[in-house]
């Protein structure tokens, strides 16, 4: 992941760890705000934030992806994907709504030498 902070300071992200990104506040910022969550013994009744602020579904993404089975084919692991991008994403509508999250990018690889990314922008179908 390159992140773009105030000024203009780039950040690289790279490792298997790095997956789930959302917009502010910056991307150290949100992994410390994931580390106050522990959710090793998650049962349905766990709570996960359900606003529609970014660090909060930076979490809930998180969260999800942590409980995704593996998948057995590129397919799988596309709609596992796109599952949990459109839990989190903002609807129109929606109180606070940011610009930016009107547009989402994902990037998928199921096997390394067969990379994907894809496009998804959520005013079209």
């Amino acid at each position: 992941m390159i992140e773009y902070v105030a000024g203009g300071k780039k950040t690289v992200y790279h490792s298997r760890e790095y997956r789930i990104m959302t917009n502010d506040p910056s991307y150290h910022q949100q992994l410390a705000y994931r580390a106050t969550f522990n959710f090793d013994n998650a049962t349905r009744q766990t709570p996960i934030p359900g606003n529609t602020d970014a660090k909060d579904r930076f979490i809930r993404a998180d969260y999800y992806r942590e409980w995704l089975p593996e998948p057995k084919n590129t397919r799988e692991a596309i709609a596992a994907i796109l599952a949990i991008v459109r839990n989190v994403s903002v609807p129109f509508g929606a109180p606070n709504r940011p610009r930016e999250a009107s547009i989402i990018l994902s990037s998928h690889g199921h096997r390394p030498h067969e990379p994907r990314l894809l496009f998804r922008a959520d005013d079209q179908p």
